[in-house]
C-alpha cells in the first residue's frame, strides 16, 4: 500500500504550483514515466518505506517530481530517487508548502499533525538540504537534457554559507539545455548568491536558451548592477537569437532592491527612500533590445517619483506611434499591487502598455471567405 502524502492539496489557493499536467512535455513518454514511478516505488521498498501515492502518481501521470519539503519528513527516498532516476522526469518541484499555503487552513492542520509526529525537518537542516541539491545536481547532470520546470521555492538556499548550497545549483543551471522555468522565490538569496548564479542566468556559452519564466521574488535583493548585468547578457543573447524572450520576470516583495537612501542622518529622517533606479535598469535593458512580456514588482514600496524612468519610456513610445512610427514594444503588463501608489498611475501604465500591444500596432486582416463554386451544394467532411 502507498501513503498519502508531500503533496499539497491541488484545490490550494492561486500562488500554488503550476498544475503538472499543464507542463506536459513532448519529449517524455509515457514508459518513461512508468519506469520513473517504479523506480521510486522500488528506491522507498529498498529503505523501507511506504511510497507515497500522491508523488508516485504525479510521477505515473505528468513526469513530475513534486515534493512539499514541510509535509515530507523523510528525504532519503527522494535523495536516492535522484541519484537512480531514469529518463521520464521533466518536472522537478521541490519545494516549502508554507509559500503557497501558508494562509490556507486544512494545510496549517495537516502541517501541524505532521509536526507532531516528527518535528524534524529538512528545512531546518543545512546538511541534509545539502545532500538533497547535491543529489538534485547529479539527476540534472544525469537527465537534465529534457527537465523543463525546476521549482525551488521557499528552500533556504542562502540562509548560511551561499556557496554550500549556490555552487550546486549553479551546477545544475549549467547542464540543463531545455529549462523554461526556474522559481527561486523565497530563497534567502541576497546578493551574494544571485551574484554566484549570474553566470548561468546570464545565458553565455549556450546556457539556459530556454528560459521563459524566472522568480526571484522575495529574496532580499539590493544592488540593481547584478540586475543589469542580468538583463543586458539576456538582451544580448535574444538579438543574436541565442535565447528566447522572457515571458515572466518577477521580483516581487525585494523592497530594498535599488533603494537610495541619504547619507546624512538628518537627511535620512526626512527625506524618501527613492527606488527609481530600479526601473530606470529595466527601461535600459528594455531600449537594449530585451524582450520582456511580463515583469512582476509587486509590494517592493514603489512610489509615483519611483515610476518615472517607466512613465517616460511609455509616453515616448506612444510619441511615437502617433507619429506614425510602428515598431514591436514587448513590455505587455507591469504588475504593482502592494506599493502605495495612487490609482491613477497603474491605470496610465496599462493603457500605455494597451495602445502599444502588437495587437493595436498591427491589426491583423480578417481572412476573406472564398466564395463557394455555383452547383449542388456538397456535404462538408467532418474533421476526425
Amino acid at each position: 500500500k502507498m501513503m498519502r502524502q508531500s503533496s499539497p492539496p491541488r484545490s490550494a489557493s492561486h500562488g500554488s504550483p503550476k498544475s503538472c499536467k499543464s507542463q506536459q512535455s513532448p519529449r517524455v513518454s509515457l514508459a518513461g514515466q512508468m519506469r520513473s514511478a517504479e523506480v521510486y516505488k522500488q528506491v522507498c521498498i529498498r529503505l523501507g518505506r511506504q511510497p507515497a501515492l500522491n508523488v508516485f502518481v504525479d510521477l505515473r501521470d505528468h513526469g513530475a517530481l513534486v515534493i512539499d519539503l514541510q509535509l515530507c519528513r523523510e528525504v532519503e527516498p527522494v535523495i536516492m530517487f535522484l541519484r537512480e532516476a531514469p529518463p521520464g522526469i521533466h518536472q522537478v518541484m521541490l519545494y516549502n508548502g508554507m509559500s503557497f499555503f501558508g494562509s490556507d487552513a486544512t494545510y496549517r492542520v495537516k502541517l501541524r499533525a505532521v509536526k507532531q509526529r516528527t518535528p524534524y525537518s529538512v528545512l531546518q537542516d543545512q546538511s541534509e538540504l545539502r545532500l538533497l541539491i547535491s543529489a538534485l545536481s547529479v539527476f540534472c547532470s544525469a537527465r537534465g537534457s529534457g527537465l523543463a520546470v525546476l521549482e525551488l521555492t521557499g528552500l533556504p538556499l542562502g540562509k548560511h554559507d551561499h556557496m554550500a548550497l549556490t555552487a550546486p545549483l549553479l551546477r545544475c543551471l549549467s547542464v540543463l539545455p531545455s529549462l523554461q522555468r526556474l522559481h527561486l522565490a523565497g530563497c534567502g538569496l541576497q546578493d551574494k548568491g544571485l551574484a554566484v548564479l549570474l553566470p548561468q542566468l546570464m545565458g553565455g556559452s549556450g546556457r539556459l536558451p530556454k528560459l521563459s519564466h524566472l522568480s526571484l521574488a522575495r529574496n532580499g535583493l539590493r544592488d540593481t548592477r547584478i540586475l543589469a548585468r542580468f538583463l543586458l547578457a539576456r538582451a544580448a543573447r535574444q538579438r543574436r537569437r541565442q535565447a528566447v524572450p522572457l515571458s515572466i520576470l518577477d521580483l516581487s516583495e525585494n523592497p530594498w532592491l535599488g533603494a537610495t537612501q541619504p547619507r546624512r542622518t538628518r537627511e535620512l529622517q526626512m527625506a524618501p527612500v527613492s527606488r527609481e533606479s530600479l526601473l530606470r535598469v529595466f527601461c535600459q535593458a528594455i531600449r537594449a533590445g530585451l524582450m520582456l512580456k511580463t515583469l512582476r514588482l509587486r509590494s517592493m514600496g514603489l512610489s509615483r517619483d519611483d515610476l518615472r524612468p517607466l512613465l517616460q519610456l511609455l509616453s515616448q513610445e506612444v510619441a511615437h506611434l502617433r507619429a506614425g512610427f510602428q515598431r514591436y514594444f514587448p513590455l505587455a503588463e507591469v504588475s504593482l499591487e502592494g506599493n502605495p501608489l495612487e490609482p491613477e498611475f497603474p491605470a496610465s501604465i496599462n493603457t500605455a502598455l494597451s495602445q502599444l500591444s502588437p495587437a493595436q500596432q498591427f491589426p491583423r486582416a480578417a481572412p476573406t471567405k472564398p466564395e463557394a463554386p455555383a452547383g449542388p451544394a456538397r456535404p462538408v467532411p467532418r474533421s476526425r
